[in-house]
């Protein structure tokens, strides 16, 4: 399955302590990306673009 990142050496913004754990998970499956900028942006709501997105992702991850 290749090397596991965390989630601090992913993204150049602090994510929030008690996200660690599903940010880090949701990278390493493939449903999360971050921006292209190498930001994650926790605080900020999501678009609807970006929550197709991430269900496109899910959807995928579980049908492999």
């Amino acid at each position: 399955f290749g090397t596991v990142a965390s989630a601090p050496a992913l993204f150049k913004d602090p994510s929030p302590i008690w996200a660690q754990k599903g940010i880090t998970a949701a990278f390493n499956a493939g449903i999360i990306h971050g921006y292209p900028d190498g930001t994650f942006r926790p605080n900020i709501p999501l678009s609807r673009p970006e929550a197709i997105i991430i269900l496109q992702n899910c959807l995928e991850s579980y049908s492999k």
